[in-house]
């Protein structure tokens, strides 16, 4: 699973590995410095405010968009002296959630388990344990629920707690999952209404509904520690609003709305238009440019100036979401984020310095026709993961008990799902980044195979029709 590191010589950098790493070191710390999620200031705006006696939210305010929790083990592990732990730990679940699907789907001879791994190679899945950013627990966490609501009585206690232990790191280390999941759960509801098992599918349903809230509990965990440590109270970054503003409808309701009803974002009409990009992190841009009040009614104005303006223009915000929508279930190539030039190499030499020297020793250019063969084989992988699937479905009546083809088609349809979901979570709170889908894209692989084996396993010997026995039980 580190393969694709091992070859580049270091860990993959993202942009945002930079606020992981602070976050983690203002937890280290003892969050006593105001250094959470601190932002770095390009522009010499912030110096400016400083000088006139503002300050600025982007040196103060922390924020809840880069998660502590992931931070942490990245800055534990610079203090280690190697970069490579969260790389490690990454690669260590992802071993253990493809054993486990496989175990769960087929049971069968080490070698199909060795035959998932080497699909595994030709997703974005080496590439994605290996990148410091916590994007790789998405997966993670759609796969732990897949299991848990399909092969609840299948994967024993220890697998179970395992499984659950994991998605609730999965949701709380990116603000996506926790959407993500309640949607699959609202898929589980379904079957659990249309199933004569109703009970049997009852107690998934409530342990993954348990991971959310243990998840959104430590969302609150962080902001009480804040609270207390810092005197401060930590905000969601305006990713609402700066959607809809990107989009151009959100600017229009405000432009028609303002003379009448004002409010926080009216004060900065004149820097608009602006992408949603740019209205976040360019130094530039509206979030640069707040103070720490403004920025905390953005926070909590966000959302009604959201469900305002898509109510105002429905036909607008559908068209732009569906848009963006079908643009990120379509991109998923593997493509590594350039930051040896430009502001991102600074941002994280100076969150970093450290981190940025081993930035400069990676192997393998970003922009190199390294990554375009495997996006080609990624792509090429998904479709046959789909032809799988869809032939698996049509031919399970002859093949599988009725148990066995329930739990299945469950599991594969809630892949399906947790795919659609996390594009369209991201669509809705963000653009449409090839880094967002690619996240995720691997478990059409790797459930594709697994149930390939499966069939494989049942073809050669009728007899096995039978459910592997509980994992961990046995």
């Amino acid at each position: 699973m580190l393969s694709a590191g091992l070859i580049n010589g270091v860990p993959f950098f993202d942009f945002d590995t930079a606020g992981y790493y602070r976050s983690g070191m203002a937890v280290a710390s003892g969050i006593g410095q105001r250094t959470l999620a601190k932002q770095p200031d390009t522009s010499g705006i912030n110096k400016a405010a400083e000088k006139s006696g503002v300050q600025r939210s982007r040196i103060k305010l922390p924020h809840l968009s880069r998660s502590v929790y992931y931070g942490f083990f990245l800055y534990a592990g610079a203090r280690l002296g190697t970069i490579w732990l969260c790389p490690i730990l990454q690669a260590l679940i992802a071993a253990y959630l493809i054993y486990l699907t496989w175990s769960v789907l087929c049971a069968g001879s080490g070698r199909g388990f060795f035959t998932v791994l080497l699909v595994m190679l030709a997703t974005p899945l080496p590439y994605y344990s290996a990148l410091l950013t916590p994007d790789i627990f998405s997966g993670y966490a759609v796969l732990c629920a897949a299991i848990l609501l399909s092969f609840w009585c299948q994967v024993g206690f220890r697998n179970k707690v395992a499984c659950f232990l994991i998605l609730v790191y999965g949701c709380a280390v990116h603000i996506s999952n926790p959407l993500t999941i309640t949607c699959l759960l609202i898929v589980s509801l379904v079957f659990i209404l249309g199933s004569r098992y109703r009970r049997e599918l009852l107690g998934p349903q409530l342990a993954v509904t348990g991971a959310v809230i243990c998840a959104v509990f430590m969302f609150c965990l962080v902001v009480f520690v804040a609270e207390r440590t810092m005197r401060e109270r930590p905000v969601l970054l305006p990713f609402l609003a700066a959607r809809i503003i990107g989009d151009g409808f959100g600017e229009k309701y405000l432009r028609e709305e303002c003379p009448r009803h004002p409010n926080v974002f009216c004060a900065f009409l004149d820097s608009l238009p602006q992408s949603n990009g740019d209205f976040l992190f360019s130094s530039r841009g509206v979030v640069a440019s707040t103070t720490k009040e403004q920025l905390r009614a953005m926070s909590r104005e966000q959302f009604s100036l959201f469900l305002n303006a898509w109510r105002k223009y429905p036909v607008e915000a559908m068209h732009s979401f569906l848009r963006r929508l079908g643009f990120q279930l379509l991109r998923f190539p593997v493509l590594c984020y350039v930051l040896e030039h430009g502001p991102g190499l600074k941002h994280l030499e100076e969150s970093w310095p450290a981190g940025a020297q081993s930035l400069m020793r990676s192997r393998i250019p970003c922009l190199s026709v390294f990554y375009v063969l495997w996006s080609l084989l990624v792509y090429a992988g998904v479709l046959a993961s789909i032809a799988v699937f869809f032939g698996t479905y049509l031919r399970s009546k002859s093949l599988f008990a009725e148990t066995e083809r329930s739990r299945i088609y469950r599991f594969g349809v809630l892949v399906f799902a947790g795919v659609i979901m996390n594009a369209a979570v991201c669509s809705l709170l963000s653009g449409a980044g090839s880094r967002y889908q690619a996240r995720v894209i691997w478990l059409l692989p790797l459930a594709a195979a697994a149930v390939w084996l499966r069939l494989r396993q049942v073809k050669k010997d009728p007899c096995s029709k039978a459910l592997p026995p509980i994992l961990g039980e046995t």
